[in-house]
């Protein structure tokens, strides 16, 4: 992790004046260099951005946390308003790129709230900070070269505003993303995803289906175990595909209860908060929304969304008594860079919960069930967590686990 000290939030930190030098020098290179001090006049570092970075919301609240904001009551009412509203809009673009209108509006929804909230930090201050933080500084410069070009061409201001990330329009598009995919839809030779909707929607739209969107299927399904049995917690988090039919078999059922259907279609099963509920099965869509935010809670919440905009929504609630503290991106860290150590994990010590921490922790708790002494000293199996909760190869780290492999200190009994 870098921090940056500074003498006082107004000023710049060093190296960031000769890092922008530099950096204008690349642009002018493409890039008239009147056009690139235009764009760039001003230009800032903004500390808060560093913040924010280390701290995105979808990657470190629970499951359950980040559906009950993002899944509100007044968010859902909202958007079924706009599909009305903008319901011949949403049918045109719908039909050009195959991309349903109710997904349009809920990536939409949970974007910018509809547009209600469009970002408050200037987009060039905000790359040129990322840019020059040198954990990501490749990927940010190149966003920070597209936002330039794309201000040159009149296609936003360089006051325009947009996300901590440097995302701008009614759909937060990153610099790259917008010179890739954004479209005129409204023919008036701009492209405006900001006070255009046609343009917007059909930006995203465009976007969407570029990926491979497949119309005439659904992101996924919430569903949950007829019967708890280990041949399905083995499956959960692996990110292995099966047929709808196999997970059917094996003892998933829809979330009402009913049967899945009889069905060739593959999937996954994910389980975002573990033992803790809900669990889904996945389907390639969904592999397109993670594109768009590699982010699992939200991209469920946008599969969620979308289904309630069209009443096929199911109620989603935490289990009884459930209210844990998700793990802080340190906490992550921890439980990453022990698995490291076991040689269980190659992968960055981020503080991210992605696939590979998922089977890291899986490959983990089956070493606790079946015995091992890299973590029981005398190769005996451990089937319960210090707390007593039962261990089940879900994936899922929590301060048990924490606990169990040392991280944190045992809670003394009375």
């Amino acid at each position: 992790m870098v921090f940056f000290a500074f003498p006082a939030l107004a000023e710049n930190p060093s190296g960031f004046d000769e890092w922008l030098v530099s950096f204008k020098q690349k642009a002018s290179k493409t890039i008239p260099a009147a056009q690139v001090e235009r764009a760039l006049a001003g230009v800032k570092f903004l500390p808060e951005i560093i913040e924010s970075d280390q701290k995105q919301p979808e990657f470190i609240r629970s499951f359950w946390r980040y559906h009950s904001v993002a899944l509100t009551p007044t968010r859902i009412a909202k958007g079924r308003e706009m599909m009305k509203r903008h319901a011949a809009l949403l049918e045109k673009v719908g039909r050009t790129y195959g991309v349903q209108p109710h997904v349009i509006v809920a990536f939409w929804g949970l974007e910018t709230n509809f547009g209600m909230y469009l970002g408050d930090h200037r987009v060039v201050d905000a790359l040129a900070t990322l840019a020059f933080d040198p954990r990501r500084s490749a990927f940010f410069t190149e966003q920070l070269l597209s936002a330039v070009r794309i201000i040159s061409k009149g296609h936003i201001k360089p006051r325009t505003k947009g996300s901590w990330a440097g995302a701008f329009g009614q759909f937060q598009f990153m610099p790259q993303t917008f010179e890739r995919y954004a479209v005129d839809f409204d023919g008036d030779g701009k492209i405006d995803l900001i006070n255009s909707l046609p343009d917007a929607f059909a930006s995203t739209a465009n976007y969407l289906s570029s990926m491979g969107w497949k119309e005439k299927e659904k992101w996924g399904r919430p569903v949950r175990i007829a019967h708890g049995t280990s041949r399905i917690w083995a499956l959960v988090n692996t990110w292995e595909k099966r047929t709808v039919s196999e997970f059917g078999a094996a003892g998933v059922v829809a979330h009402d209860g009913s049967p899945l259907p009889e069905s060739s279609m593959e999937a996954v099963l994910v389980a975002p908060n573990g033992v803790a509920a809900p669990m889904f099965l996945i389907y390639d869509n969904f592999a397109y929304i993670m594109k768009w935010n590699a982010a699992q809670s939200y991209a469920i919440g946008v599969g969620l969304l979308s289904d309630e905009l069209v009443d096929r929504g199911a109620e989603l609630s935490p289990p009884e008594g459930y209210d844990e503290q998700p793990l802080s991106l340190d906490d992550v860290r921890a439980v990453q860079q022990r698995l490291k150590e076991l040689k269980l994990y190659d992968g960055n010590a981020d503080g991210r919960l992605g696939r590979g921490t998922f089977k890291a922790i899986k490959a983990y708790q089956t070493m606790l069930l079946g015995g091992d002494r890299r973590v029981s000293r005398d190769g005996s199996k451990i089937l319960t967590y210090p707390s007593g909760t039962p261990i089940l190869p879900d994936g899922y780290p929590n301060r048990d686990l924490m606990e169990a492999m040392g991280l944190v200190p045992g809670v003394e009994g009375d």
